[in-house]
């Protein structure tokens, strides 16, 4: 046991989610810490208005830059990073204002359905805080890039801390739910102030600067990710905030503002540390993607060990003082709150663990997965919603319908996840059709060592390999492109970038190995012919001169003239073999 827990304290892993962990920590420690002041100054009604708006942003925030900030980890450089960042902001300015003027075209029906006459009133603080919000998630991932895990963390609770304060401090002149929804946007606000000058520092650093093309390039190259993450990404904010939007709808917001208190006590606690472990997870295995595919199962299957043991142990907590805990802190008009936690302790166990790892479609390039998951997730959740509607349930067991379906759909989600890291069990992926495969580069390499003679080849002519093999590697790049394009159509043979990267680089070792091979037959050519011109040198008499100028020393000559510098032809055939 000792030696286990050194080795936690010694993995670099476990430390950056710690570094995360304590940021989020702290976060939400100072929200849950004002709770019972908040609750005091705000009716459940109140704060169930609250709660409708942070589901609309919430579902909305999934629009603002159409899945494209999952790819902000992905390329190697950080200049095309930078331009995935910047089409983000750009579609996040254009989602936020459109937001807001339906917002504000719409104000009469969405009063009537929601039966809240004051929020659709609020369309222009929905266009600010979704930006703002939506700005802030974008930035997350340059820092999770970048692994300023300190400085991301650090954000966390000066956002916490600009909210709360702005909160308790409205209530006091007695704003009703407007006074949370305000302090709510100066907390976003608080967060990125810090998040966007790092992105511009790291920017200025590197001497990069955005330019349209650059922008349009990353669009194409990551298309993928709004045809189809963004539906599912959509899909599963609606049934995450659905519950809150049905309750207020068909059962009042008093009691939607009970199950949204429910939601945030017990949330809060597994958030934060699901937040921070699927962050760390994405940077190690976007790492691991590009360098060392053989680690990607490995991780997966200790961060889900590890979040099952801690999220059983969180669950087992609130399950058993959950109603008595939320009468004495927060009054006992908040006293269902406790109730509806022990319905929703399996949903956030089971989220807790798929979510954690849930990143792992994204790195392996499968959001077709996500698709396919959202979409039978969103039947599942409607059809158990629907079904407590009509058969008249109360709302304990309309929230218990959705705890035992949102569960189904993340038991699903950890399949999927699963699934998609199979192909790596053996350690290594399978290759590509036509390919250099392991096997072939482990002969390649087995062969006898050519370096001493291949550093006697003339200056020249070593130019003129590395010149064709940039030839060839950009042939070969742009040949695999085309392959992924062409094999979108087929998931089970499409390749991935990282996969393609590294048959790059295979075919690179191969196809040098093959240069130093020809040459070195063209070295020994010309040592041969220089060793006849000698003999014959030596040899007296005319006849061996004549013979030497005759057919066979013409001969001879355009044999070694054909061996000491490849041909068209030569080089046709390496290029067949890479």
């Amino acid at each position: 046991m000792r030696n286990y827990f050194r080795k936690l304290a010694l993995d670099k892993f476990l430390r950056s989610v710690l570094v995360l962990a304590s940021g989020t920590l702290i976060s939400q420690l100072i929200i849950l810490v004002t709770l019972p002041l908040v609750t005091r100054l705000y009716t459940p009604a109140e704060y169930g208005t609250y709660s409708i708006y942070l589901s609309i942003i919430g579902i909305l925030l999934m629009l603002v830059s159409f899945s494209y900030e999952s790819a902000v980890t992905l390329p190697e450089d950080d200049k095309t990073a930078s331009s995935v960042l910047g089409l983000c902001l750009l579609i996040c300015s254009g989602v936020s204002v459109a937001s807001g003027v339906a917002i504000f075209l719409l104000q009469q029906p969405l009063s009537v359905w929601l039966q809240d006459r004051e929020l659709p009133h609020y369309s222009l603080l929905f266009a600010i805080s979704l930006f703002f919000g939506g700005s802030y998630q974008i930035l997350n991932y340059w820092l999770i890039r970048k692994k300023h895990y300190r400085k991301l963390a650090r954000t966390k609770y000066t956002q916490s801390i600009g909210q709360v304060s702005s909160q308790i401090t409205l209530s006091l002149f007695h704003f009703g739910p407007l006074g949370l929804i305000a302090g709510d946007i100066l907390g976003r606000f608080g967060g990125l102030i810090p998040q966007w000058k790092q992105w511009r520092s790291d920017m200025r650093q590197n001497a990069i600067h955005l330019k349209w093309p650059d922008l349009r390039e990353s669009a194409y190259r990551y298309r993928r990710f709004p045809q189809l993450s963004l539906a599912s990404n959509l899909l599963n904010s609606v049934v995450i905030y659905l519950p809150t939007i049905w309750l207020a709808t068909f059962y009042g917001v008093h009691v939607a503002g009970w199950f949204a208190l429910g939601q945030r006590i017990l949330g809060s606690p597994m958030t934060l540390i699901m937040s921070s472990v699927r962050n760390v997870y994405l940077a190690e295995s976007s790492e691991y993607m590009i360098s060392n595919p053989g680690q990607m199962r490995p991780l997966f299957l200790k961060t889900v060990r590890h979040v099952f043991v801690l999220g059983l142990a969180i669950i087992a907590v609130f399950f058993t003082i959950g109603p008595a805990a939320f009468s004495f802190l927060f009054g006992d008009e908040w006293r269902e709150s406790g109730d509806y936690i022990r319905i929703l302790s399996i949903m956030y166990l089971s989220q807790f663990v798929a979510n954690s790892v849930g990143s792992t479609i994204d790195v392996m390039e499968r959001q077709e997965l996500h698709l396919y998951r959202e979409i039978i997730r969103t039947l599942i959740i409607t059809s158990a919603l629907v079904l407590a509607l009509y058969t008249n349930q109360t709302p304990e067991m309309v929230i218990l319908f959705f705890s035992l379906a949102s569960t189904l759909g993340y038991v699903l989600h950890l399949g999927l996840s699963w699934l998609s890291i199979r192909k790596y069990e053996g350690g290594r992926p399978s290759t590509g059709p036509d390919l250099p495969g392991d096997s072939s580069l482990e002969a390649e390499e087995g062969q006898a060592n050519l370096s001493s003679s291949y550093a006697e080849v003339q200056p020249e002519v070593l130019q003129e390999l590395e010149i064709r093999e940039q030839e060839l590697h950009r042939a070969r790049l742009q040949w695999l492109r085309e392959q992924r394009e062409a094999w979108d159509t087929r998931p089970q043979e499409r390749l991935t970038y990282a996969e393609a990267a590294r048959h790059i680089v295979r075919a690179a070792r191969l196809e040098k190995e093959a240069e130093k091979q020809a040459l070195l037959e063209a070295g020994s050519g010309v040592a041969v012919e220089g060793s006849a011109e000698g003999s014959t040198v030596g040899s007296a008499g005319g006849p061996a001169a004549g013979s030497t100028g005759g057919p066979m020393g013409g001969s001879a000559a355009g044999s070694t003239g054909g061996s000491a510098e490849p041909g068209p032809s030569s080089t046709q055939n390496i290029k067949e073999r890479g």
